[in-house]
């Protein structure tokens, strides 16, 4: 998925603007849950995300959504991760 095509389908799911990201390598951003939903566009990197239903590793090009109050954990890969961030208050 390109950016633009990311960019139209969260305006067009109802998201928030996208927020660019970045975690440096290896950065555990531990369990935590939301209030919103959360769709995120890998643009450089990867990110390896952690709920109780599934393990996903979203690369460069990649991207992946975790529901309202879902807990998960965020971990970034080996050389970091640069991604997008759209939020959707449901």
């Amino acid at each position: 998925m390109t950016e633009e095509e990311f960019r139209k389908a969260v305006q067009r799911d109802g998201y928030d603007e996208p927020v660019a990201r970045e975690r440096r390598p290896g950065q555990v951003n531990s369990e935590h849950v939301h209030e919103f939903a959360l769709r995120l566009l890998v643009l450089s990197g990867e990110m390896k995300i952690i709920t109780p239903e599934r393990t996903f590793v979203c690369q460069a090009g990649e991207s992946d959504s975790v529901d309202t109050n879902t807990p998960h954990t965020e971990i970034a890969g080996e050389h970091g991760v640069h991604f997008l961030a759209a939020r959707k208050t449901v």
